[in-house]
């Protein structure tokens, strides 16, 4: 009953003055492709938490989903389809990662797969992807949970529409190369942080952050292993695995 979701948003939060933002949006197709509105709906989220200053939530897809009224069906979740749900929202500067679901329900209009738990109560596979997941983000996760999400960079051939894009931030003036996105942060110190992770989770990206000459040196962290680089021409190089990310500390 509002004109446009944006208002939507900005009305619920103004009227229920909420102490967080939480939603889901289901994003694995059945078809192998991933929903067009994936990343204008984290955008959106993102911008108005941030600008209330309250943290926001988002729901990991980690079971199949059919037959939901006017919804396109929803594919079983690969490994690598987990990682990629939870780089790309914590990119987005999601503050809590939740799972839908974790013990599997039952299937009434709606047709579910099995979850984390299944419908026998042993663990699926499913499950130990994400008992690995949460270990893997849990250095990365601990410092960006301190810092406010500014926006996402997106590089790509054909892009995704955004809420609010941006396209430099601090000392990196653009990024070019493989299908990607760069959540960009800044600590409460003030201390500029981007997480690099790919567009979608179907192809690896070699990612080129150019840089100004200010910078002399960087602190690399990928899952819980931190090393340091050194700019080269100006440009910071990297690869990312599809479900994998890196979080660069200037």
């Amino acid at each position: 009953q509002a004109p446009n979701y944006i208002d939507y948003i900005d009305n619920w939060i103004q009227t229920q003055s909420p102490k967080h933002i939480s939603y889901d949006s289901y994003p694995l197709l059945s078809d192998g492709t991933i929903i067009s509105d994936y990343f204008y709906n984290l955008d959106v989220v993102r911008e108005k938490s941030r600008a209330k200053q309250i943290p926001f939530w988002t729901f990991i897809q980690t079971l199949r989903i059919a037959g939901t009224p006017g919804v396109a069906d929803k594919r079983e979740p690969s490994e690598v389809d987990l990682r990629w749900q939870v780089w790309s929202s914590l990119a987005f500067g999601a503050k809590g990662i939740q799972y839908f679901t974790y013990w599997s329900p039952g299937s009434g209009t709606e047709q579910f797969g099995e979850a984390l738990i299944g419908l026998n109560g042993e663990k699926t596979v499913r499950y130990d992807y994400v008992k690995k997941l949460n270990a893997d983000i849990n250095t990365i996760g601990k410092i960006l949970l301190e810092c406010h999400a500014e926006g996402v960079i997106q590089t790509a051939a054909k892009k995704y529409n955004m809420f609010s894009p941006l396209y430099s931030f601090g000392e990196i003036i653009s990024v070019t190369g493989g299908d990607n996105i760069v959540g960009c942060f800044q600590s409460k110190e003030g201390l500029k942080k981007v997480l690099i992770t790919t567009l979608t989770p179907d192809k690896d990206a070699d990612v080129i952050l150019h840089v100004s000459s200010n910078v002399s040196s960087v602190r690399i962290r990928e899952n819980n292993v931190a090393v340091v680089r050194t700019p080269i021409d100006n440009k910071l190089t990297f690869h990312v695995a599809a479900g994998g990310a890196i979080l660069v500390e200037f």
